[in-house]
Parts: C-alpha cells; sequence; structure tokens
C-alpha cells in the first residue's frame, strides 16, 4: 500500500513539476535521501525503490 502511495505521489509531483517547467528529476536530492539511510542494506532497498519511483514516474509522464 505504502509503495503504491508513493507512485501516486511521484506521478503527481512529477506533473505539477513538468507543467511548471521546473526540472522534474533532481540526482542530488534522490542521493540525499539515500543516504540518510542508516544501514546500508537499508541504502541499497531505499535505492531500488527510488529508482523503481523514477522510472515509472517517468513511464507515466511520457504518456501525458
Amino acid at each position: 500500500t505504502l509503495l503504491r502511495e508513493r507512485l501516486e505521489v511521484a506521478c503527481l509531483a512529477a506533473d505539477a513539476k513538468a507543467r511548471m517547467g521546473l526540472q522534474v528529476f533532481d540526482a542530488e536530492r534522490e542521493r540525499a535521501v539515500i543516504e540518510r539511510q542508516s544501514h546500508h542494506i537499508v541504502r541499497a532497498i531505499f535505492a531500488s525503490i527510488v529508482s523503481e519511483t523514477r522510472e515509472f514516474a517517468k513511464r507515466h509522464a511520457n504518456q501525458l
């Protein structure tokens, strides 16, 4: 449920940023979010979640 909600929010945010002419994805912000995780296994899992969310949002944006 939480991952589905994350995908929905990511798509809404990407849509809003695109409409405002802003950069949709910020690699530095993604890196900072991942690095805040305390354990290397958690970082790896979270990096995968962030990556998959980014790709999902890109596919969503391309369908608009």
